[in-house]
């Protein structure tokens, strides 16, 4: 499967295992986990920092493991990320055993890729609300941004005037 591009594994609540060596499958461009129980119970592998001509990433209606965090800084090539939310509640980065720091941590990842394009995400966090409108570039990508359960109040004509 060295050749293949696109691997759609959405809608497919069955599988519940990602291998590592999906990071074997170096020509991939485009990774859809949306909707699948891969990404709702299992860890993005490492090793799926060796998908560097990755252009696409959906994780969307899926919790999202702290591993990617380790993940993203490789994939340069990326331009479409979606995580988060998509109709189920509780979608997202699960931060609740990692901590709050996290959020932020991923905002400064996603700075970091020089071809992103399209963003989408749930925050649930101040900080990383914060981080998020400071940054021009990752505003100039936002497509989709659910704020979901903040961990403080939030204002919301700053929120809309960023």
């Amino acid at each position: 499967m060295s050749k293949l591009k696109v691997l759609d594994l959405s809608n497919n609540r069955h599988i519940r295992h990602l291998p590592s060596k999906i990071g074997m499958v170096i020509n991939l461009e485009l990774l859809n986990l949306s909707l699948s129980e891969v990404s709702t119970q299992i860890q993005l592998p490492i090793e799926s920092k060796n998908l560097e001509k990755l252009k696409v990433l959906l994780m969307k209606d899926t919790f999202t493991s702290s591993n990617i965090l380790k993940v993203l800084e490789s994939l340069k090539q990326l331009q479409i990320l979606r995580l988060g939310y998509g109709g189920r509640v509780g979608g997202g980065m699960s931060f609740s055993e990692v901590g709050n720091n996290q959020e932020a941590i991923l905002i400064d990842k996603l700075k970091s890729l020089p071809q992103l394009e399209e963003l989408c995400i749930n925050l649930k966090t101040m900080r990383g609300i914060r981080k998020l409108l400071s940054s021009t570039k990752l505003q100039g990508c936002l497509r989709y941004v659910w704020l979901s359960f903040i961990d403080e109040p939030i204002e919301m004509a700053t929120l809309l005037t960023s």
